[in-house]
C-alpha cells in the first residue's frame, strides 16, 4: 500500500492508539486502511479495529452501540476517515492487479455497454470505474456521466453515495489485499 501522509495521522499517534494490539504481520497503518475499507463496504470489523478507528476520529457514531454484540448500528466515515481512505487506496486503483480484480464480477463487455461510447482518454475504463467508486465512498465529486455509468452497472443506488451490495463487493474485490 502506498505511504499515508503523516499530516493525516502521525506515526507516533498510530503507535499510541494501537498500544499493544496485535494484528500479526499487518502493519498498523494497513490495519487502519483495511478497517476503513470494511466500513466503506459495510462489512464488520473486530472490536479492536473499530476502537482504533474511533480513537483516531476516522469513524463516528455511538461507540456503545457500534461495539455492542449483534448491533446493527454502523459506524460512519468522518471527513478525515474519507481522506485517509482516499490516500490509502487511490494509487492502488491504477495497478494492474487491482484493475483486473473485479473482472469476474463485471465483465469488460458490461462495462463497454454501460459506457455507451464514453471515453476516459488514456485511463482504462475499468480503472476509471474503480477510481470513481472509491470517490463515491469518500464522498468526492463525480460527474453526472460517471454516476450514470455506475448506476447502469448496478454499483450505486439512486442516492448517489449509497453503494448496492454488488457495488460494495466490487469495491472490496478491487481494493482489498
Amino acid at each position: 500500500m502506498p505511504p499515508i501522509p503523516e499530516s493525516l495521522i502521525s506515526d507516533a499517534r498510530i503507535a499510541e492508539v494501537h498500544g499493544t494490539a496485535n494484528f500479526g504481520t499487518t502493519a498498523p497503518r494497513d490495519v487502519v486502511s483495511q478497517a476503513l475499507l470494511k466500513v466503506a463496504c459495510s462489512y464488520h470489523n473486530g472490536s479492536t479495529a473499530l476502537r482504533i478507528l474511533l480513537e483516531h476520529g476516522l469513524v463516528s457514531g455511538d461507540p456503545i452501540k457500534i461495539l455492542a454484540m449483534g448491533s446493527r448500528t454502523a459506524p460512519k466515515l468522518t471527513a478525515s476517515g474519507r481522506s485517509y481512505l482516499w490516500s490509502s487506496f487511490h494509487a492502488v486503483c491504477h495497478t494492474k492487479t487491482h484493475e483486473e480484480a473485479g473482472s469476474e464480477m463485471i465483465s469488460d463487455a458490461e462495462i463497454a455497454e454501460a459506457l455507451g461510447g464514453a471515453d476516459f482518454g488514456v485511463l482504462p475504463a475499468r480503472v476509471a470505474i474503480n477510481e470513481s467508486l472509491l470517490r463515491q465512498v469518500c464522498r468526492y465529486q463525480n460527474g453526472d456521466l460517471v454516476l450514470s455509468i455506475m448506476s447502469r452497472l448496478g454499483l450505486t443506488r439512486d442516492d448517489k453515495y449509497n453503494l448496492t451490495d454488488i457495488g460494495r463487493r466490487y469495491l472490496w474485490a478491487c481494493l482489498a489485499n
